[in-house]
């Protein structure tokens, strides 16, 4: 059995005298793709309506090599998303775990190499797609909307910078006071960024275990639920990244990691379909650990803060 009242969510945050700035890194992503609609001047829109209120678009392009640049887009953003950690920071900008740096970057690499090729592929049939949007577009096409070739290639673009956050040590040599000041605002920061990074971890945890156990629970009718692979595959991804992204030391959550490891040891969506033993098994196992969960997870307005251009 499992201990409730080691996760009532209370405990003071233990960081071992470190900021989460000093176990991650921010990474800035910006993906660059041209863009295909455009305003329609309302005078061109027959209907019974005031024309002041309608604000209408239309596609200028429609391209299958455009659709695989923003699919691979999607990929990676998700991808990311799933080894970055709650970051204060604008839509782009993810918080990295030092230990996952590495995988993040060679990850990028790839993703880059990829955008490339398919960018050139697009390329190459972007005069095929604007003869298209020609004649479907009729009376609406305008040859202003469609760049020349030197411009949408510059349009693919992806901007990788990694960020670092501290007070400047320079500082500290021109006015103490102000680098004192600016120091316990830093570190403000830090302890509100650890605590949106450890409620994050524990919500992702809540999450993959309550759809877990709903869908082990049956139908009422003596029958299981139909599930798809992804509820084995998504629980074992999060236990898999659970160690390297765990910088604020979260021993309470990783109590419960270690438990979800044990029950889920050898076990795959195959198994669970298989044999009611094992999946009554693993369901109260689950429910046990959603029941502590449960005490731990607090509702937080996520804080943003906007990087200037």
């Amino acid at each position: 059995m499992i201990d409730a009242d080691t996760g009532t969510g209370q405990v003071p945050l233990q960081m071992n005298n470190h900021g989460v700035f000093d176990r991650a890194v921010c990474l800035s992503l910006a993906m660059g793709c041209l863009g295909t609609r455009r305003k329609v001047p309302s005078a061109s829109v027959q209907v019974d309506a005031d024309k002041d209120l309608l604000h209408v678009s239309k596609a200028i392009l429609e391209s299958e090599e455009l659709d695989a640049i923003k699919t691979l887009d999607g990929e990676m953003r998700i991808w990311l998303a799933k080894r970055a950690l709650p970051s204060p920071f604008r839509r782009g900008t993810y918080l990295i775990p030092l230990d996952l740096v590495e995988q993040v970057d060679g990850k990028i690499v790839q993703y880059q190499e990829k955008r490339r090729f398919l960018a050139d592929a697009f390329l190459a049939a972007y005069d095929a797609s604007v003869e298209s949007a020609k004649k479907r577009l009729n009376g609406l096409f305008n040859a202003a909307d469609y760049p020349g070739a030197d411009k949408v290639r510059a349009a693919f673009y992806v901007d990788v910078r990694y960020l670092a956050f501290g007070v400047p040590d320079k500082l500290e040599g021109i006015r103490k006071d102000i680098f004192q000041r600016e120091k316990q605002k830093a570190e403000a920061e830090w302890r509100s960024a650890s605590e949106e990074v450890r409620q994050a971890l524990r919500a992702g945890l809540a999450d993959v275990v309550g759809h877990m156990v709903e869908r082990l629970q049956g139908n009422g009718d003596g029958k299981p639920k139909v599930f798809r692979d992804t509820l084995v595959v998504n629980m074992s991804e999060y236990l898999e990244l659970f160690d390297p992204r765990n910088i604020t030391d979260d021993a309470q959550l990783a109590q419960l990691v270690g438990r979800c490891r044990n029950i889920l040891d050898g076990v795959d969506a195959d198994a669970l379909r298989a044999s009611d033993a094992i999946r009554s098994k693993v369901k109260s196992g689950m429910q046990e650990i959603q029941t502590v969960l449960d005490t731990m997870v607090i509702d937080r307005p996520a804080r943003r803060i906007v990087l200037e251009d």
